[in-house]
């Protein structure tokens, strides 16, 4: 699928970012003081509240929806401080939430003193760099929380910065190996709690780097600033989230670290790497998307395993990956609008050409589809024959592939390959997109009276 030469000629009017122009809006720092509207708790009471949203619908199965209602409320939260997972929830990193709840909480507010008395990068696309260098987990959240909380404060330009040429700063350990060579849960000297947590760990280190990596890839690209501060308010979600894991997992008497690990997720960011509708739909749209797949799934099991702590720290999670998968899904549609493209299609072969092996369900299509991801979109059933009959085969070369240890013939040497459908190395493209999601951005803020 290669995108059309021309832009259209006329803006489309685009909804979903009726407040983004107004929460984020680009100009010039002087008119930008102060970037995120509420104290760090109205997210606290945002996020339940908005359990019973629904998806916007579309009278045509095969565009994405437009959006979740409970994304405009966590735009408009400040940055949330609650580091810690204290007796009853995620707490304020404190002295005394350290002195109360033990060594996995005192790390954590050890690792955000030192990052507070850092010095820091002097933009957002540095700090995203600066991030993705640190090989150290907690270091890695603390990094990422100042970062973002400086950037809602107004303190920190978007700028640019250059992309890494390889992969993210690591620990030593865990090492990572194909998924066939982690041993199951059943044959894992680790307990099944302390298990799932280390793998859910990972996940949200994965996470960090994922989000940042788009900020940092993108940030030459003078996409609305909107886009960047998107995913760096994902990013900033998953350095707690982290927090939250390493806290307990040390309760549990494990750390980062103690089993192997896999390297899909990255190898998705380097898939993605050169085009940017393959990096929406292959990690926010796709990866994401997991985590509303599996999240009730594990609490349970935790639940039934009798540890209720990790259970509650996985079904926070959970509810706050939704804003991620919407992210993905909102800035999709509003791309495809830019470029007149239909979504559902070119969602569907990017997946196909670039990480097939995301098709493979189970799925919670519920969850999936309160934040705007439709089954049409990813249940190869749902598709028409040709296109289910070449995913079924793609679907099945992916699991050879994984089970062998090899990269999908697609992502070797990515960057964007005959499917993709925003190359970075084309730059005429990225500006003509930047400045059509910019007149979108200027045109809805017009109607909605917020310009």
């Amino acid at each position: 699928m290669r995108p059309p030469s021309a832009l259209p000629a006329t803006p489309p009017v685009f909804p979903l970012f009726r407040l983004a122009r107004a929460l984020v809006n680009p100009q010039p720092a002087p008119q930008r003081q102060l970037r995120c509207a509420s104290s760090g708790a109205a997210l606290a009471e945002a996020v339940p509240a908005s359990d019973a949203a629904a998806a916007t619908s579309s009278p045509n199965p095969q565009r994405l929806p437009a959006s979740w209602s409970g994304l405009h409320a966590w735009r408009a939260a400040d940055a949330d401080i609650r580091t810690v997972w204290g007796a009853k929830g995620p707490v304020p990193a404190t002295a005394a939430a350290a002195s109360e709840l033990g060594s996995g909480a005192a790390a954590v507010v050890e690792a955000e003193r030192l990052a507070d008395t850092a010095p820091l990068p002097a933009s957002l696309a540095e700090c995203a760099r600066a991030v993705l260098l640190v090989a150290d987990p907690l270091g890695k959240a603390a990094l990422t929380h100042r970062a973002w909380r400086a950037w809602c404060d107004g303190q920190l330009p978007l700028g640019t910065a250059e992309a890494l040429h390889g992969p993210p700063a690591r620990p030593a350990n865990p090492e990572l190996v194909p998924p066939r060579r982690i041993p199951s849960m059943d044959k894992s000297p680790l307990p099944k709690a302390a298990y799932m947590l280390h793998n859910l760990a990972h996940v949200e280190l994965n996470a960090i780097d994922l989000a940042w990596d788009t900020v940092l890839r993108f940030s030459a690209c003078g996409l609305p600033d909107a886009f960047y501060a998107d995913f760096a308010r994902v990013a900033d979600d998953e350095s707690r989230h982290l927090s939250w894991c390493l806290q307990r997992l040390q309760e549990l008497g494990f750390e980062y670290g103690c089993m192997p690990a896999h390297n899909l997720l990255w190898e998705g960011a380097e898939a993605s790497c050169g085009d940017l509708g393959a990096r929406l739909a292959i990690v926010p749209m796709s990866q994401e998307a997991r985590g509303l797949d599996a999240g009730d799934r594990l609490a349970k099991r935790l639940v039934g395993l009798g540890d209720n702590r990790t259970a509650a720290i996985v079904r926070r999670i959970a509810l706050e990956e939704r804003a991620h998968v919407a992210v993905g899904v909102t800035w999709f549609s509003a791309i495809c609008k830019a470029l007149g493209i239909t979504p559902g299609p070119a969602f569907r072969r990017l997946l196909l050409d670039y990480c097939p092996g995301l098709l493979k369900g189970p799925f919670n299509d519920s969850e999936r589809a309160l934040v705007g991801l439709q089954p049409e979109l990813y249940d190869v059933r749902l598709w028409p024959a040709a296109e289910a009959e070449a995913a079924a085969a793609a679907v099945a070369a992916a699991a050879v592939e994984e089970r062998e240890g090899r990269p999908h013939a697609a992502a070797v040497g990515s960057g964007g390959g005959g499917g993709a459908m925003l190359p970075l190395a084309d730059e005429r493209q990225m500006r003509q997109l930047a400045a059509r999601l910019g007149a979108m951005l200027d045109l809805e803020a017009t109607n909605a009276g917020l310009a």
